[in-house]
């Protein structure tokens, strides 16, 4: 399995407004694993979810065309559920600072700073979670998957090329 990948955002503007993907093929599976650019990249996705194009491409008469495109979920990725999270959490190791992506939500409900203090301190708070998200996701997939940037893909078959493209809801 050959695999390309691109995460795109809508209207990505800037490097922060786009995702980050990462990916692991063995000869029977693809794991995919995106990070996003930004809290707010972040929060869009916890809110709205994921959806993962795969793209078959073979090179005919010299030149690389796409021969065949699948949605691989028909659902939004999405992240667990806070129920979800505090049933399994305590039993699985994996999961020890999946924390974080509770903590992220509770930031974005934060009601409007009333000063400019305030204002720093929130983005400061957004911006030390949001940092300790993206290495406890890179560091687990469980974790990840809680979060609702992993996916594996089980049907990939050996000896084709791919291109994935990870999206926001």
């Amino acid at each position: 399995i050959i695999v390309c990948l691109y995460g795109i955002t809508a209207m990505a503007q800037t490097d922060n407004d786009s995702l980050k993907v990462v990916y692991h093929n063995t000869a029977d599976k693809v794991q995919l694993k995106w990070l996003p650019g930004s809290y707010s990249v972040w929060m869009s996705g916890v809110k709205n979810g994921y959806f993962i194009d795969r793209y078959e491409v073979q090179q005919i008469n010299g030149q690389w065309k796409m021969v065949g495109k699948i949605r691989l979920n028909e659902q939004a990725i999405m992240p667990w559920s806070k129920e979800k999270i505090t049933q399994e959490a305590p039993n699985n190791p994996d999961l020890k600072n999946v924390d974080l992506l509770l903590a992220g939500q509770d930031l974005e409900n934060k009601a409007n700073p009333e000063t400019p203090s305030d204002y720093l301190n929130l983005q400061s708070n957004k911006n030390f979670v949001f940092i300790l998200a993206l290495f406890s996701q890179v560091m687990k997939n469980k974790t990840a998957e809680a979060m609702g940037t992993y996916y594996e893909d089980k049907t990939a078959q050996s000896g084709k090329i791919y291109l994935y493209r990870i999206t926001l809801n």
